[in-house]
């Protein structure tokens, strides 16, 4: 019956349901919202332990793996992260996501963005902690570094850490412009 109900979710929209597939996602998951989750394969608990490393590879353009169960999903819900008696805060400091981060894609984030404009809620915010709060202006934007800062400033810090070099005055002797992007070091420029 179970696979009757996979099938049939698939037969209703079988382009994303192979789109899906060709991701490397899985299995569409069973139960409620089959239709748009599916689950990683059996196989694929490398996958999800790689997810797990590094946090930021589980969203992608095609959905978000949730790193507890592997299943995929437009948006991370509240009500799937209840099943596993997680709240959307202590699923992003268990698996090192940035507070703010978006659990979407990048088209349900664009909606949700386009909506809250066309609603004007920004204009409807009506306190500021930051002005109203001495402490919060104090701190300026401190705050406790998740992994997912953690990976990106380290990979940001070694591409650039080969480009960011001073010549004898103290200089940046190359900028990015002028780098030889096959060489991976500064371009030779002839000076006139």
């Amino acid at each position: 019956m179970d696979d009757a109900i996979a099938h049939d979710a698939a037969a209703v929209d079988p382009v994303r349901a192979d789109h899906q597939l060709a991701a490397g996602f899985g299995r569409p998951s069973r139960g409620r919202g089959a239709a748009t989750a599916t689950a990683l394969g059996a196989g694929d608990d490398r996958r999800l332990d790689e997810y797990r490393r590094d946090p930021r590879r589980a969203i992608t353009e095609d959905g978000v793996v949730c790193l507890v169960c592997g299943a995929c999903f437009r948006h991370l819900t509240n009500t799937h992260l209840r099943r596993h008696g997680l709240t959307s805060d202590q699923y992003k400091r268990r698996f090192g996501y940035n507070i703010r981060r978006a659990l979407m894609i990048a088209t349900v984030r664009r909606t949700h963005s386009d909506n809250a404009n066309r609603m004007g809620l920004a204009e409807r915010i009506q306190r500021h902690p930051i002005l109203e709060n001495a402490e919060l202006r104090r701190r300026g934007g401190r705050h406790p570094h998740a992994l997912e800062e953690l990976l990106t400033r380290r990979e940001r810090s070694r591409r650039l850490s080969v480009f960011l070099t001073r010549d004898h005055r103290g200089r940046f002797a190359g900028s990015l412009r002028d780098m030889d992007p096959a060489a991976g070091a500064p371009a030779v420029t002839a000076t006139a």
